[in-house]
């Protein structure tokens, strides 16, 4: 067993909490136990803390630290953000995000994207995938491109210790302030970037950012990711009407403009009271880049029972209500269709999948439902090329990166109005397009099960043409860099050669 106190480790208490949970498994030590600031109490040098934080294992706010200065020290070691890539530095970023010849590019942009969760082409959330594949393309139009994640938000371990906790509570104190660490502050301000673009909305580090923003004189915009639709808007409504009235708008008022993915997200955000300018730039797909399917029966090997069926497949993450997979599973049980499967692939969302599964096993059909877990790479596209047919039935979506995804892969797609990207699929000739009910869905599924092999070919060619024509990250992240150009003042003084 080893004993620490946390005054033998540099930093004090709050270095204390990190250090020993990074460093558990290196010590070669089957207990490791932090006696904190027992010792200096058993000295007298320092009085006991109150029985009711010590009781709940928050002895740390009552510490000579201080709670201010704990929670500041925890927020920055482990709660904070940090730099996740840097453009034009690192290789391992090269690889990720591809090569760009900023230095032949006289026109060439400092971009700064900022975004909660962890930035992939893996994430099972779009909107760090979109983000991906935005700053992918603007490099390779030769900007100069950062993106920034928050560490915290892209790592929720379960509160398992007195560290987790402090942790935890650091964030939360920060969030509810609107509070960013000076690491976070300066990985944005010191470079003097000529553009900072923030993501999604309700994120209280945005506001934070932005304020240091407007300080420094470095103009801002922000992408909402369809977070202000009508039927977003009243999940947790009474948070977000405080958070607007104490914060939240007048962020939105500072920004240089909002990013839009869709027509439709324009008119939502025109409602919700967006008075700057709006630019709409539709999410886009790389065909010739998605991995190509190595085993188009892998889905088969994985569950044998699917063998002959007409497979419908959802590939997302395990939302009910917002993906609408309720819907799809009372649809499913509807159309009575004997001879067909339904396979959910994605993560578990917040506890979605158990409501799931006991919507499933209510309406019957257990025997030919699957949930799969989550997918990626080679994997994501065999799954995909071992189905039919490619569902996806939102009561309300921006433009989906799986949506597109499986028709750059040649699916026909069953969708409802709200998944097809700018209602293009359903007019191309690549979808079958519903509404959000049980009736119209357990319709659109008939329908696509009384088509042969060879209509179903002839509409997956479709929908690939439609996106591959239609969504184009290039085109996307050149409109996004346009219109740095014509509402950043920074930005406007780079004239294109």
């Amino acid at each position: 067993m080893l004993t620490l106190c946390h005054s033998l480790v540099s930093g004090g208490s709050a270095h204390f909490f990190g250090w020993g949970t990074l460093n558990v498994a290196r010590l070669l030590v089957p207990v490791l136990v932090g006696v904190g600031g027992a010792f200096d109490v058993d000295a007298g040098l320092n009085k006991r803390a109150p029985r009711l934080s010590h009781s709940r294992a928050l002895e740390f706010v009552s510490t000579d630290d201080g709670p201010p200065r704990v929670l500041e020290a925890l927020h920055q070691e482990h709660g904070g953000s940090r730099v996740a890539d840097r453009a034009s530095i690192d290789e391992p970023d090269e690889m990720r995000f591809g090569r760009s010849d900023v230095a032949n590019a006289p026109d060439r942009l400092r971009i700064v994207h900022f975004v909660r969760e962890y930035c992939g082409p893996d994430t099972s959330s779009g909107v760090p995938r979109a983000l991906f594949h935005l700053a992918a393309a603007q490099r390779r139009l030769g900007h100069e491109v950062r993106v920034l994640h928050d560490v915290w938000a892209s790592n929720q371990q379960p509160v398992v210790n007195t560290a987790h906790r402090a942790r935890r509570l650091a964030a939360r104190i920060s969030e509810a302030t609107c509070h960013i660490s000076a690491s976070l502050r300066d990985a944005v301000v010191a470079t003097r970037p000529d553009v900072v673009h923030l993501h999604s909305i309700h994120v209280p580090q945005n506001v934070g950012i932005a304020a240091a923003l407007v300080k420094a004189g470095i103009p801002y915009c922000v992408s909402v990711h369809n977070g202000l639709s009508t039927l977003t808007r009243q999940r947790g409504r009474l948070r977000k009407w405080a958070f607007r009235l104490l914060w939240e708008q007048q962020y939105l008022d500072a920004a240089a403009f909002v990013h839009a993915v869709s027509p439709q997200e324009q008119h939502d955000l025109r409602a919700y009271g967006i008075r700057v300018p709006i630019v709409v730039a539709p999410n886009g797909v790389d065909a010739s880049a998605l991995p190509r399917p190595a085993n188009a029966r892998a889905l088969v090997s994985r569950v044998p029972a699917l063998e002959g069926r007409r497979v419908f497949l959802f590939v997302g993450r395990l939302d009910p209500h917002p993906k609408g997979l309720d819907l799809l599973i009372q649809a499913f049980a509807a159309a009575s269709l004997e001879n067909a499967a339904l396979v959910l692939v994605g993560p578990d969302w917040k506890g979605g999948r158990q409501p799931l599964e006991a919507l499933t096993a209510r309406c019957g059909v257990s025997d030919r439902v699957v949930f799969m877990g989550e997918v990626h790479g080679t994997d994501h596209a065999d799954v995909v090329a071992g189905g039919d047919v490619f569902v996806h039935t939102s009561r309300w979506e921006g433009v989906s990166l799986a949506v597109l995804e499986a028709a750059a892969w040649r699916k026909p797609c069953l969708l409802t109005a709200t998944a097809d990207p700018l209602q293009q699929l359903g007019r191309g000739g690549g979808a079958v397009v519903v509404q959000p009910t049980i009736a119209d869905i357990a319709l659109g599924l008939r329908q696509m099960a009384a088509l042969s092999n060879e209509q179903l070919r002839d509409m997956g060619t479709c929908a690939h043409q439609v996106v591959t024509n239609t969504f184009n990250w290039g085109n996307s992240a050149a409109t996004v860099v346009g219109a740095y150009r014509e509402f950043a003042p920074s930005a406007s003084r780079i004239t294109v050669a």
